[in-house]
């Protein structure tokens, strides 16, 4: 049986122990060509140990998000 997973918790700027450690965090990522936008304010965090994957049609701003 699986158990939830508890995100632990420390005060801003110490590392919890056994916390996962933040590999990769943008906010607010707006880019585009010309007048044309193409990504509208995305936000994402990538922890240690885990995967992100970026899915989509053709034209919808994966290339331009890497």
């Amino acid at each position: 049986m699986n158990r939830p997973v508890v995100p632990r918790v420390a005060p801003a700027g110490v590392e919890a122990p056994g916390a996962a450690r933040t590999l990769l965090e943008a906010h607010d990522l707006r880019a585009g060509y010309g007048h044309v936008p193409v990504l509208h304010g995305v936000s994402l965090t990538l922890n240690e140990g885990e995967a992100l994957g970026i899915v989509g049609h053709n034209g919808m701003g994966k290339t331009t998000l890497l």
